[in-house]
């Protein structure tokens, strides 16, 4: 349950670190004297994300009562995730056109935030426990 709790705190975490690296890069001035340490920051948890996130799939999969397909597709999720995070902060700082994965990132932050809580572990089927 620890893990499961660490997990969730270093996913939000990592969500909010992303928001304010984006915004704290302007188009028109360039970075903040925050950006940096932002950014690897929001590195930072990312590990912790991973790391959190491998260990509960690689103890899901040895478990029985698991849906390996929804874990999977939300692994997939996850992984995509953090590879948009980094690509949008990156074409930010290139000054490319970002908004639309910026809003790509989002929408697959929330639908994978949806399958982790229907999992077997999730906060909501624990409430059915």
């Amino acid at each position: 349950m620890v893990l499961i709790n660490l997990h969730i705190i270093s996913f939000i975490m990592l969500l909010i670190l992303f928001y304010a690296t984006y915004e704290n890069f302007s188009n028109k001035q360039g970075p903040t004297p925050l950006f940096k340490s932002l950014h690897m920051t929001m590195r930072l948890f990312m590990v912790f994300v991973l790391i959190t996130g491998f260990w509960l799939i690689a103890k899901a999969f040895t478990s029985a009562d698991a849906s390996h397909m929804l874990l999977t597709l939300k692994m997939v999720g996850g992984l995509s995730i953090i590879g948009l995070m980094e690509v949008t902060i990156a074409r930010k700082k290139k000054q490319v056109s970002n908004r639309s994965l910026f809003i790509w990132t989002w929408v697959i932050v929330v639908i994978t935030a949806i399958l982790g809580t229907i999992l077997p572990w999730g906060p909501i089927t624990a409430l059915f426990h």
